[in-house]
């Protein structure tokens, strides 16, 4: 399909603007909702939390495992759910037992239930184990990888 072009004519017939292709129309009453919002906690990150699943997953984890996800999921990478730090390097068990003040073996175990839950995934890429946070549960992002949900789709938290 060629690049169609309308023009926008007055009742005289003068053109006064041109819409392209792709271009929109934005209603009234969008204009009317944007401007009586205001953006706030510019330029911070941010977590999709799908409320669907929110009270399933907050009556299935423990106090410890409620704790660890709440500190985790600031580290959700764009699109491919990979918990990193902000120069891309995976997050390990150690920065985790940082994290969360606790001793290698308790954070394995929280870590251990989280994936049996199906909440966190737990990957292996060369000598690089990576940790994934169910994107049917919370994700960042508009899109999600491929590769991502498929890993996820056969979870409780993908169906219903």
């Amino acid at each position: 399909m060629g690049n169609r072009m309308f023009y926008v004519v007055t009742g005289d017939g003068e053109i006064v603007d041109e819409i392209n292709e792709g271009d929109r129309i934005v209603r009234q009453s969008s204009v009317e909702s944007f401007t009586n919002t205001i953006e706030i906690n510019m330029n911070q990150d941010f977590v999709k939390v799908y409320t669907a699943r929110l009270l399933d997953v907050a009556n299935e984890l423990n106090g410890a495992e409620s704790a660890m996800m709440m500190i985790l999921i600031g580290f959700i990478q764009y699109n491919t759910g990979i918990l990193t730090h902000r120069n891309g390097k995976p997050v390990t068990r150690e920065c985790i037992t940082r994290l969360v003040e606790k001793d290698i073996v308790t954070v394995d175990k929280l870590l251990d239930g989280l994936n049996k839950k199906q909440i966190i995934g737990k990957h292996k890429t060369g000598r690089t184990v990576c940790f994934t946070v169910n994107p049917f549960i919370f994700m960042k992002g508009n899109r999600v990888n491929k590769t991502l949900a498929k890993f996820f789709e056969n979870s409780r938290w993908a169906k219903g």
